[in-house]
């Protein structure tokens, strides 16, 4: 297992990559770089998250994570992580953390860049290899499954025990299990996500579903583990909130 994460950043660069390999279950603990960097699981499942918002991670989205962002991962299932690494700073680059679709183009493109190691600015191809980059990642469709956060004390433990366990468990118990009443849960995730703390519930489950789905159990299983009292209301929550049907995971 392959545990290196950044590359020694050279200054002289204007963009560097770098393969990583993991075992299942691995922590990559809170930590930020000085460079922008896009991520992406060639295999396996990452699942992100700063201080303000979650994300899974599949083969089919990347991950682009701005500099200074601090951020921890973990691996779900074994996890071939390609990433590059962008230096210097400019409006063409995303402001904010984001998960998008993976074109076949976008793909083919990181693991180019990634195996190619290291873009020279005195080389022309490869600033024009960036250039493209930039043009992939503003094209991309932004994946809207991101988890906001909330920042209160008892909505925190909240949501990480809906994150931890796909929130079995009525919301009636899980708000007494963090010191707080329902209501007040509901108040706080509303006013602290601007999410209703039912759909960010429904999110949280349909993330936990793919990396259930992507290790290969069938929808009705998936349904069941995450908690769900049938197929069919599994079913219909993943494709409103995803816009593709769960069985195409499988």
């Amino acid at each position: 297992m392959n545990m290196r994460q950044t590359p020694a950043f050279d200054d002289r660069m204007i963009g560097q990559g770098i393969y990583a390999r993991y075992a299942d279950g691995i922590v990559i603990p809170v930590h930020s770089h000085n460079w922008d960097q896009i991520a992406y699981a060639e295999s396996g499942i990452m699942q992100l998250q700063t201080g303000d918002a979650a994300w899974i991670v599949p083969t089919t989205r990347a991950i682009w994570i701005p500099a200074g962002i601090s951020h921890w991962i973990r691996m779900r299932g074994d996890v071939t992580m390609a990433s590059f690494y962008v230096a210097g700073r400019s409006g063409v680059w995303p402001e904010r953390c984001l998960a998008i679709e993976v074109t076949p183009l976008l793909r083919e493109l990181i693991l180019y860049l990634v195996r190619k190691q290291r873009l020279d600015p005195k080389i022309g191809n490869d600033a024009h290899l960036l250039h493209v980059l930039a043009l992939q990642l503003q094209e991309s469709r932004d994946v809207q499954l991101t988890l906001p956060m909330p920042d209160n004390h008892r909505a925190r433990l909240m949501a990480n025990a809906i994150l931890e366990n796909a929130g079995r468990g009525t919301l009636k118990q899980l708000a007494a299990q963090s010191g707080a009443s329902l209501r007040t849960q509901q108040r706080l995730f509303l006013k602290e996500t601007g999410l209703p703390l039912a759909e960010w519930r429904i999110r949280a489950r349909v993330q936990q579903a793919i990396v259930l789905l992507s290790q290969g159990l069938s929808v009705g299983a998936v349904a069941e583990a995450i908690g769900y009292s049938s197929t069919a209301a599994f079913s219909a929550a993943f494709t409103r909130t995803t816009g593709i049907n769960p069985s195409r995971y499988c």
